[in-house]
């Protein structure tokens, strides 16, 4: 499917629709319709309680989704779109050597996992992937695991 503004426009008043332990069953039969496997996949994180959300000190806010079958622990860090600034967006380097940011300006935020590289920004196959999704779902579900991160949790190095 070639995205384009007004299907991700449709996708924003989709999301809008959900509230907090509310999910219509419209908004369900209409993400299922434009997002398929990718749907069902992100509802699967979010039941099993896969997704956190976690704040800094300084007001960031992120979330860690963890891998569908968790058994290797991998996760991945989602940045929300409205969470998005210039100072946390990837980079890339242009064809002319310059750099510009990886996500597009009217994205719905950005994923760390290899499928959103792939599918989202290089293949452009995708608006996101099941993370970016589920991300997006649990926010507006209110269904996540809360974690505020402190300073000491997020400068300590890591130990093996």
């Amino acid at each position: 499917m070639i995205w384009n503004r007004d299907l991700l426009l449709l996708l924003h008043q989709l999301l809008g629709q959900i509230r907090p332990r509310h999910l219509p069953e419209e908004t369900v039969l209409a993400l299922h319709k434009l997002l398929q496997n990718t749907f069902i996949a992100a509802l699967d994180l979010v039941d099993r309680g896969h997704v956190i959300r976690n704040k800094t000190p300084w007001g960031r806010t992120t979330y860690e989704v963890r891998s569908a079958s968790n058994t290797r622990g991998d996760s991945y860090r989602v940045f929300m779109a409205k969470d998005i600034t210039l100072q946390n967006t990837p980079m890339m380097m242009t064809s002319d050597g310059t750099t510009s940011a990886s996500i597009p300006e009217d994205s719905l935020g950005f994923c760390s996992c290899p499928a959103f590289a792939y599918a989202v920004l290089a293949s452009k196959t995708h608006v996101m992937c099941k993370h970016l999704l589920a991300a997006h779902l649990a926010d507006r579900l209110d269904k996540f695991t809360d974690r505020t991160s402190t300073e000491e949790h997020i400068f300590a190095p890591e130990t093996s």
